[in-house]
């Protein structure tokens, strides 16, 4: 079963048959991979698992990191390395991932519209200076040196997700 995603109206769409997924394709729908897998016994997406699997693999993986340092990881490591976790590859700076998910067909601007395992970025407008990955019911999960914070927590922490004035959007990485 192949699952397919059309960014300009949001759609998506399931099929088993592969020249009506190629002719989707041809016309600008995402290949979102196979659609019917699941996680392995260590919890891992297996290959081709659904973009909903992956969202739970990315949120779990970064939940295991609250409580590491801000020199363990950055914000940008913490988003690279919960997506690889869940089989997605990302860039490894966050301007670059900025970038990258605002061009992806996926970005929003309304919190409201967020899903668990999207990638959100705050900065000025142009520019995604810091990024999370929203681990849903309002929250981030985020590294961030102490000194850059009004309570003077730092490191990897769970916050709520409008923690800076300065949201830009988030996007979807998978």
């Amino acid at each position: 079963m192949y699952r397919l995603y059309n960014r300009y109206n949001g759609e998506r769409l399931h099929t088993a048959d592969a020249d009506e997924k190629a002719s989707l394709v041809n016309i600008g729908w995402s290949d979102e991979s196979n659609g019917w897998y699941g996680i392995d016994a260590a919890g891992n997406p297996t290959e081709g698992a659904s973009a909903d699997t992956k969202r739970a693999a990315a949120v779990a993986a970064t939940k295991s990191l609250v409580g590491k340092s801000y020199e363990e990881y950055t914000c940008s490591d913490v988003c690279r390395y919960t997506c690889q976790q869940a089989g997605v590859g990302i860039p490894g700076y966050s301007c670059s991932q900025y970038e990258t998910m605002r061009d992806s067909g996926t970005w929003v601007t309304a919190m409201s519209r967020l899903r668990p395992g999207d990638l959100l970025f705050y900065g000025l407008k142009g520019s995604g200076t810091r990024v999370s990955l929203y681990i849903g019911n309002g929250q981030v999960v985020q590294s961030i040196k102490a000194s850059a914070t009004d309570d003077g927590q730092g490191g990897i922490t769970i916050r709520g997700a409008d923690w800076c004035r300065n949201f830009l959007g988030g996007g979807s990485p998978v």
